[in-house]
C-alpha cells in the first residue's frame, strides 16, 4: 500500500518537474521572440501576441483541461477557473466541481465559450483585458460576435476567434 503511494507521488513529481521545464523552454522562447520582434523593427502580431506561444493566461476566467496524461486523466475535460497567476505561462486553477486547486501550465489548457448572453474575458487585441457580452456564435468561423461592455471600445460589437475570449468566472452567490 505505501509502495502505491510512493509511485503515485513519485510519477506526479516527475510530471511537475517536466512541466516546470516545459514552462521555462517557452519563457525564454517568448523572450527570443521578443528580443528578435524588436531586433526586427516590431514584427509581432496584430493583436499584440509574438506568435502562437504567447501568454493568454488571466485570471477570473473559466478553463478546461485539455491534458489526458496528468493525474492518469483524472482531471481530463474539467474545468476550472483561473485563481491566481504564478507567471506568464502558469495558472493556479480551482476546479468548479471541487475545491481542488491546480498549477497548470497554458499548454494543458484551453478556453472556454459561454453560452449567449454570458460574461466573457477579452485575452487579445485592442480590447485585452476588458469584460465582454457573448451576443452570437459562428460556429462555422470559429468565432464570435461580442459586445465590449468595458474600457475605450464600451458599446463596441467584434468579432474574435475562440482563443481570443474565454468565459468569465462569476462565483455562485
Amino acid at each position: 500500500m505505501v509502495d502505491i503511494e510512493e509511485k503515485k507521488r513519485a510519477k506526479l513529481e516527475r510530471q511537475q518537474r517536466e512541466e516546470e521545464e516545459r514552462r521555462k523552454k517557452k519563457e525564454e522562447e517568448a523572450a527570443k521572440m521578443k528580443a528578435m520582434a524588436q531586433a526586427t523593427g516590431g514584427a509581432v502580431g496584430k493583436d499584440g501576441a509574438a506568435g502562437e506561444d504567447a501568454s493568454w493566461l488571466a485570471k477570473d476566467i473559466v478553463v478546461k483541461i485539455i491534458n489526458k496524461t496528468l493525474a492518469d486523466g483524472k482531471y481530463y475535460k474539467r474545468k476550472g477557473y483561473v485563481k491566481s497567476l504564478a507567471d506568464a505561462y502558469t495558472a493556479n486553477v480551482r476546479l468548479l466541481d471541487s475545491k481542488t486547486t491546480l498549477r497548470l501550465d497554458q499548454a494543458y489548457l484551453e478556453t472556454v465559450i459561454p453560452s449567449v448572453g454570458g460574461h466573457v474575458l477579452i485575452l487579445h487585441g485592442p480590447h485585452a483585458n476588458c469584460l465582454g457580452k457573448l451576443k452570437d456564435i459562428d460556429y462555422d468561423k470559429f468565432s464570435a460576435d461580442i459586445k465590449v461592455l468595458e474600457g475605450s471600445g464600451k458599446g463596441t460589437r467584434v468579432m474574435l476567434p475562440y482563443e481570443h475570449f474565454s468565459k468569465f468566472y462569476e462565483p455562485k452567490a
